[in-house]
């Protein structure tokens, strides 16, 4: 929008800072992941919080929940009664301090049809099996769900995998205490009578690799849900759920040639065609990696000094000496590979050794993973296929991880907003720090637009993690907001975009809050894109389960497909702001 002054144009950006939710802080514990693991080039101890938007209180507006380290407390805040400012903060779970950090929260209805919330505790800085794994939580308690495991748990997400009625939970892990690479499985538990239990079919999880954003999503829009996994030094997973059980088709969906650093995902239907297309938050081409990512880069994987702990040594490919030679430098690599001071005991002797004398005193080979795209990338889904369109430029100057998906500047078609920076990078990396937080509007065909932070309003200068879109307010206006590592929650507030309407879905049975349910708007004859019910997506985090829709068609329908196939058309009511459309008892407005 911009504002004739008489005098010059001023462009009003679409957001506006909302500081009052600056009363949410992250406060990150020193770990040196550096002193152990000398060849790691970032930190892995740094990698939250997330963020989610969850209605805690059944008020029709979200709370703001952010995960928290060892030693602090659950906060959330919640909206005062004019609903304009996020007043004061409250505490979860007896407000005990949690004995591991708590990275992912996700929003989970019991069996007494009360709000809990489903978490993960992470114990990769020591690798002891203390405390609990995974824990549900309300407001007076905590219990287990399932005891410790020595890894780095992450990313969560739920779904009716079996399509029995209840939601079912997948567990992500990114790292171990002693390796970031190769033994690392993830877990799929199936929900009987409100006890998770894991699944007998688990194998196709097992060492799929460092698991950093989890997304349940009908890509063959055959009715049931997907699972699509960010994973790092490899390709995006894209495992097809088949009567509950879940096989890797990564390779037939043209996705297993993209070998990334992944960190966050979900879906939209950017070319409103009624397919659910994917974002994936990347390093970025603003690196170390670029110059050299024609030829790849090889990280070869091995416990290289017998000390317990998987390394992985980096590799280049250099054409003046037809060799792949290591990132790393002769000091830092001799920490892990004692040998190399012997063998070159000068620099200028070290830079002609390629990757394979290195490695020869090892005896055996050391596994060797791949990078070959750096770019935060959205895949078009053709029906049986992804084609990679990459974002603009402006998305690629740093790291990203958090991805939320919304019309934020109400015109009928999805957008994105990423979370962006990483700082805790080696003494040999430049740190990731040259994003705000970037806005993408998309034009409904798969093309997007990057914003400005003058024109959005946006200007995280930290080190962004989780992201979430939702109409905190009310207001008919999608907000953003994003936490920082070891800073404040950053929270904006739309106030540019045509307000819309608000609409929440009701299920029945175990899955009260419609989770895998489809809605999209049909206006002056013409479907708009198609919406998802989710619980987890993006980076660690839970956008808002209440959608925003235009609302400048006075005949306007919405067509709800629900959980358990059956289909519905509802019309608008006139003057509606809020409505809510429940599987068994209809719509009806809530303003």
């Amino acid at each position: 929008r911009t504002i004739n002054n008489g005098v010059t144009n001023q462009i009003s950006p679409i957001f506006k800072e909302e500081l009052s939710a600056s009363i949410i802080r992250h406060k990150e514990n020193e770990y040196n992941d550096f002193e152990t693991r000398p060849l790691l080039t970032n930190r892995r101890s740094t990698r939250g919080p997330g963020l989610s938007a969850v209605d805690l209180n059944g008020d029709l507006f979200d709370e703001l929940i952010m995960g928290s380290s060892k030693g602090h407390r659950i906060e959330y805040a919640s909206s005062n009664k004019n609903k304009n400012l996020l007043s004061q903060t409250f505490t979860w779970g007896d407000s005990k301090k949690l004995i591991r950090d708590t990275l992912s929260l996700i929003p989970f209805i019991n069996n007494e049809n009360k709000m809990n919330l489903i978490g993960v505790q992470s114990n990769y800085e020591d690798g002891l099996s203390v405390g609990n794994s995974l824990i549900q939580i309300t407001k007076k308690t905590s219990a287990a769900i399932q005891s410790s495991v020595a890894s780095g748990v992450g990313p969560i997400a739920m779904a009716d995998i079996d399509k029995d009625g209840d939601l079912d939970l997948f567990v992500g892990r990114y790292a171990n205490h002693n390796d970031n690479y190769l033994n690392l499985s993830s877990e799929l538990y199936f929900n009987t009578d409100g006890l998770f239990n894991l699944a007998a079919a688990n194998n196709n999880f097992k060492k799929i690799g460092p698991v950093s954003g989890a997304v349940f999503s009908d890509i063959d829009n055959d009715g049931d849900s997907d699972l699509l996994l960010a994973r790092q030094w490899t390709y995006p997973a894209i495992l097809i759920n088949h009567k509950g059980v879940f096989t890797d088709r990564s390779e037939k969906w043209m996705m297993s040639n993209y070998h990334g650093m992944w960190n966050g995902i979900s879906t939209g239907d950017f070319n409103n065609d009624g397919l659910m297309d994917i974002i994936a938050t990347n390093i970025g081409r603003n690196c170390k990696y670029n110059q050299f990512i024609k030829d790849e880069i090889w990280m070869h994987v091995s416990d290289y000094n017998s000390d317990g702990l998987v390394e992985g040594v980096e590799t280049v490919f250099d054409p003046y000496i037809k060799k792949r030679v290591p990132i790393r430098d002769r000091r830092n690599l001799a920490k892990v590979m004692p040998w190399v001071l012997g063998m070159y005991q000068s620099y200028k002797a070290f830079s002609k050794a390629g990757i394979d004398s290195l490695i020869e005193p090892l005896g055996n080979e050391p596994e060797v993973l791949k990078l070959n795209h750096l770019d935060t990338s959205v895949f078009i889904n053709n029906g049986n296929s992804f084609s990679e369109i990459p974002l603009p430029a402006e998305c690629q100057f740093t790291t990203a991880f958090g991805c939320s998906v919304a019309d934020f500047n109400g015109d009928g078609n999805e957008d994105i907003f990423l979370a962006q920076n990483f700082f805790d990078v080696d003494s040999e990396t430049s740190r990731y720090d040259a994003g705000l937080g970037q806005l993408v509007l998309g034009d409904g065909k798969g093309g997007f637009k990057a914003i400005s932070g003058k024109q959005s309003g946006i200007g995280v200068f930290g080190q962004s993690r989780g992201s979430v879109a939702s109409d905190f307010n009310g207001d008919g206006r999608v907000d953003i907001a994003t936490t920082q590592n070891n800073d404040s929650i950053k929270l904006y507030f739309n106030q540019t975009a045509h307000p819309g309407i608000r609409v929440i879905l009701k299920g029945k049975n175990s899955n009260h809050l419609c989770v895998g349910a489809t809605i999209m708007l049909e206006s002056d004859g013409v479907k708009g894109p198609k919406r998802e019910i989710r619980i987890g997506g993006g980076y660690l985090s839970q956008d808002s389960l209440t959608q925003i829709f235009p609302s400048n068609d006075k005949e306007a329908k919405f067509h709800v497909k629900w959980n358990d196939s059956e289909s519905d058309i509802y019309s608008i009511p006139n003057n509606a702001k809020t409505i809510i459309i429940s599987q068994t008892d209809g719509l009806r407005v809530a303003n």
